[in-house]
């Protein structure tokens, strides 16, 4: 609730700002420590693209990151953890506010070709 833009709303990512003189990959990695509590996960570049709206316009690097943790959500910006399976990634998405830059950049690379879920036979 204290994020300033879509405050409430649900992420299908863990995600953040790259800092000055850090590279995507550094900041990924960063990112799920600081909000997920995984530390020393492999990370897979799976694409990059741009997302903008009235309210942000940003540059983003996606990266994959598999674990089964265990998980820390200590920061204070996670407040609640729904885990979904796989198949039920769009039924879930559509009943929920979850952050349109997230359904813009990171849900093509979780459903798209080549990807974990591309052999579920999921529309894209």
């Amino acid at each position: 609730m204290l994020k300033d833009i879509w405050p409430g709303w649900w992420d299908i990512a863990v995600g953040g700002v790259v800092t000055p003189g850090e590279t995507f990959e550094t900041a990924a990695r960063r990112e799920l420590a600081e909000e997920v509590g995984v530390v020393d996960c492999p990370v897979e570049f799976v694409g990059s693209g741009s997302y903008e709206d009235p309210d942000v316009k940003l540059v983003a690097q996606c990266f994959l990151c598999r674990s089964d943790g265990p998980f820390e959500f200590s920061d204070g910006e996670v407040q609640q953890v729904e885990w979904v399976p796989a198949e039920g990634i769009l039924d879930w998405v559509g009943a929920h506010r979850v952050l349109p830059d997230s359904i813009a950049l990171v849900l093509p690379r979780i459903l798209g070709e080549g990807s974990y879920l591309s052999g579920l036979g999921l529309p894209t």
